[in-house]
């Protein structure tokens, strides 16, 4: 999921920024909560935290008032950071306008955009270009963190035929992820059903009764918005279009 962290000050460049994020939606879903929405409440303080959990990319849109307020700079900031520096979370900081980022903890981190000026103190037939390459960095960012991270730990294991629970990922999928395998001595791919988002585990069946210990299978598993229809033990053809795709790992059957 994107997050919009912005100053509600700023509402025209959140909004410049979520018509050109438009044809994205395919690749994350989307939310923005300004900062005035926290007087309003509790509630509203509540269910930013709970978004900024779930966010796996966060586009802050930086001008003087991003950081003049108090639920941004000691809230919001720290825990995004945080976020980043773990690794489960992305930051992608868009100059809007000046300010002095660079005596904040947001220095050291490298802008979606050359150094130079800010959005607004470029010329008006650039501000679109600016745009559109701030929506491909997050675009780049969403694409690499739903690219499925595949168990390397698997490599060279022995699986028995029906591998309960089998860690397939070695991160939790961040959005539905297929799973496929074929044998050694066959180019057809077997699907084995989806890891939902959030987890990493499926039982997962390598042959039959009459399969030779030792035989090698190969595991790969993709994201698609394709439907997988139901194959009854048939090898799935054609194969789907993926939208994006794990390293692939060879397991041996015991």
């Amino acid at each position: 999921m994107v997050f919009v962290c912005y100053s509600h000050p700023n509402g025209k460049a959140r909004d410049k920024f979520r018509t050109m994020f438009s044809p994205l939606r395919q690749y994350g879903s989307y939310m923005d909560f300004s900062d005035q929405e926290i007087e309003a409440g509790d509630l509203w303080k509540k269910a930013i935290l709970a978004f900024l959990e779930k966010a796996t990319v966060a586009v802050l849109l930086v001008t003087a008032e991003f950081f003049d307020s108090e639920f941004i700079r000691e809230v919001e900031l720290p825990y995004l950071l945080k976020k980043h520096r773990e690794g489960s979370l992305t930051i992608v900081w868009v100059p809007v306008s000046p300010s002095l980022h660079e005596e904040t903890p947001l220095g050291p981190l490298q802008a979606a955009l050359p150094p130079g000026k800010t959005i607004k103190e470029m010329p008006k037939d650039k501000r679109d270009a600016a745009w559109k390459t701030v929506c491909q960095q997050v675009k780049d960012a969403l694409v690499a963190r739903e690219e499925p991270a595949i168990n390397t730990a698997l490599e060279g294991t022995t699986v028995p035929r029906r591998a309960q629970d089998l860690q397939v990922l070695s991160r939790p999928a961040t959005r539905r992820t297929e799973v496929f395998i074929r044998a050694d001595n066959s180019e057809d791919w077997y699907h084995q059903g989806l890891i939902l988002a959030g987890r990493m585990t499926l039982t997962c069946h390598f042959g039959n009764d009459k399969t030779k210990s030792g035989t090698g299978f190969h595991i790969r598993s993709i994201t698609t918005d394709e439907v997988i229809p139901q194959q009854h033990g048939k090898p799935t053809k054609p194969f789907p279009k993926s939208r994006t795709e794990s390293a692939r790992v060879r397991v041996i059957r015991t």
